[in-house]
């Protein structure tokens, strides 16, 4: 995917983009070297490393709820996912997140891009992802739920 998106006709497209990948697992021998990689970090450090980033990339090809993905929207990144179950928990496509057929590596590829190159859109996707990580709080999702019961 990356190749994809950074290299077009040998020539690098966004020489100045920096890739954080957080992980569980141990850096697999085959990643590259300019990938920033993280294993077995923090909540805070995951935090920080959202908070200081554009954008989110999900390639999941089944899930559930995608926890990682609405942390990223509540730190303000982009969302841009494949259109796996889960991710409708939370994501709506063009409104706070950029799906892609799951499997579409090409349609991944353009909505990264989309988002490098629309900055309004971008804008856009961030502040309504924000906003859905804000009604996704432990807290409002508490009090409805509460709502619930006393009905």
């Amino acid at each position: 995917v990356l190749n994809g998106v950074f290299m077009k006709n040998d020539k690098e497209l966004y020489d100045d983009v920096e890739i954080n990948v957080i992980s569980n697992e141990k850096r697999p021998s085959d990643f590259p070297e300019y990938f920033n990689f993280y294993q077995n970090i923090s909540q805070e450090e995951v935090a920080t490393i959202n908070n200081n980033s554009t954008l989110f990339l999900c390639t999941s090809v089944d899930e559930g709820f995608g926890l990682p993905g609405l942390e990223a929207m509540a730190c303000g990144c982009v969302v841009v996912s494949t259109d796996y179950t889960g991710v409708h928990e939370y994501a709506i496509d063009k409104y706070n997140a950029l799906l892609s057929p799951v499997c579409d590596v090409n349609a991944l590829v353009t909505n990264i891009q989309t988002v490098f190159e629309n900055e309004e859109l971008k804008q856009n996707l961030s502040k309504n992802g924000i906003n859905t990580g804000y009604d996704s709080s432990f807290e409002n999702v508490a009090k409805r739920f509460e709502k619930i019961i006393h009905k």
